[in-house]
């Protein structure tokens, strides 16, 4: 930030950075996220469920062979 100016300055390059917050590839980023998220919803629901389950000790199948 170059508070002199009152910009952000790139700590890379000293170049002014500039917001696309607008431009239409951030809002088809924008708009995938919220299908993602959309679509996720299920899978977050039902490990949330699961979280309170007590599952059984693994036993492994070679015991059950001899």
């Amino acid at each position: 930030m170059d508070f002199a100016r009152g910009i952000m300055i790139c700590e890379i390059c000293h170049a002014e950075v500039v917001d696309n917050e607008n431009a239409e590839s951030v809002q088809g980023s924008k708009d995938r996220m919220q299908r993602f998220n959309h679509q996720m919803r299920f899978i977050r629901e039902g490990l949330q469920k699961s979280e309170a389950m007590v599952l059984p000790a693994y036993v492994p199948a070679s015991l059950f062979l001899d």
